[in-house]
């Protein structure tokens, strides 16, 4: 025991090696967790992206060279939806009004029953209105 202290651990070639492997497994785990975040960053990003700026502004259909956005089919679907619930009220009240006479009542309800139908299905409604887009640019063109 001259030199040496008692109790001391002693580091060798094998601890060392062994050190320096794990300094190296450490480093590329965590690269390799940064790789999997920035992946996962990136591709949520990229979904956000897809659907605020590139969705909204793909054609959905094309009339002689004018393309016709799928914002502006969104916009008015939405539009044709709030008129139709607009119709179905006013309906709903001239049913209420003329509650008594019973042709005029049955002809409101067979135009509610219409309405209501197409405000559930909602893809033939967005057709409708795209066909209606399609209609209108080509009058505008012409």
């Amino acid at each position: 025991m001259p030199n040496e202290q008692r109790g001391a651990p002693r580091v060798t070639r094998k601890h060392l090696a062994r050190a320096q492997r794990e300094r190296i497994q450490r480093r590329w785990t965590l690269v390799g967790a940064l790789v999997v975040i920035a992946l996962v960053v990136g591709l949520v990003a990229y979904g956000l992206a897809e659907q605020t700026i590139i969705n909204p502004r793909r054609a959905v259909a094309t009339v002689n060279g004018e393309k016709i956005t799928s914002q502006y089919v969104q916009a008015r679907y939405i539009l044709a939806r709030y008129n139709l619930q607009g119709q179905a009220q006013q309906i709903q009240q001239f049913m209420a009004i003329f509650g008594g006479d019973e042709t005029f009542t049955s002809s409101l309800q067979s135009q509610l029953n219409q309405i209501n139908s197409f405000l559930e299905d909602a893809p033939s409604l967005k057709r409708s209105v795209l066909d209606n887009l399609v209609e209108e640019t080509l009058i505008r063109q012409e």
